[in-house]
């Protein structure tokens, strides 16, 4: 009960702590339950659960419940660079949030780590996981930039703020100062299309199309976001309005 309240309460579900107050993660995507860690008796039920929890991270990196789920999922057994991956994307996805709950969760999985793999996380235990810091030979991390092997799925995780990413908004304004509309344009999509939860990204594309009156761009990325879990709903279906509004005036 305390793994899950501590996940509850930095999903938003019962209010962060006044320490906590930066998280902003959105609610788990999975259907209510205590029960952070199922049993199975069947194998291939296991599998399948794995595969679920993976597909909804991939779909809404911020859903900690899953995150949680899938870090006891694999620790069950010990297979020591699942539970590490699983870990290291947790701890990346909290910044310098939810220090309980990461040191709850070590404590609870240390006997599926090796003691190299137990010590890059103590090491990391007030600070988080940086997004682009270099994992231990041989490990990867879904969510990390840090090494030739892995794979990008979220764009995130100052370590510092546990806020997106602001070199991506530092580099994209920088594109913007000096005319490189496209470019800017390019980033932030992409940063996007990995994190759409991502509420400064999504803003600043958002006044991107609206002040160089990128129509089609817009429409475009928005239909390919259709469905997933959006930061700031409301403010593209206003710049929708504001671009249809403006084509019927134009008429």
């Amino acid at each position: 009960m305390e793994l899950y309240s501590l996940v509850e309460r930095l999903a938003g579900n019962g209010g962060p702590s006044s320490k906590e107050e930066g998280m902003h993660c959105e609610p788990s995507l999975l259907p209510e339950s205590k029960n952070l860690r199922p049993d199975f008796t069947i194998r291939a039920w296991d599998i399948a659960f794995a595969e679920h929890l993976r597909r909804r991270i991939e779909r809404n990196p911020r859903d900690l419940r899953a995150h949680t789920q899938r870090v006891l999922m694999n620790s069950v057994n010990r297979d020591s660079q699942s539970t590490f991956s699983a870990l290291a994307d947790l701890f990346i996805i909290l910044g310098n949030n939810g220090f309980e709950l990461r040191q709850t969760l070590l404590h609870q999985v240390t006997e599926a780590l090796t003691v190299e793999q137990f010590q890059f996380f103590s090491l990391r235990m007030e600070s988080g996981l940086a997004v682009d810091e270099q994992l231990p030979g041989g490990s990867y991390s879904s969510l990390s930039l840090g090494g030739s092997e892995n794979y990008q799925l979220v764009v995130e995780a100052d370590s510092a703020t546990g806020e997106p990413s602001q070199s991506n908004l530092m580099l994209a304004r920088q594109y913007i100062a000096a005319g490189h509309v496209t470019q800017a344009r390019d980033l932030l999509e992409r940063a996007l299309e990995v994190d759409p939860g991502n509420r400064e990204l999504c803003i600043e594309l958002l006044d991107l199309y609206r002040q160089q009156q990128l129509v089609n761009e817009f429409r475009q990325f928005y239909f390919r976001l259709s469905g997933r879990s959006l930061a700031e709903p409301q403010r593209w279906l206003e710049l929708e309005n504001y671009f249809r509004q403006n084509a019927q005036e134009s008429l």
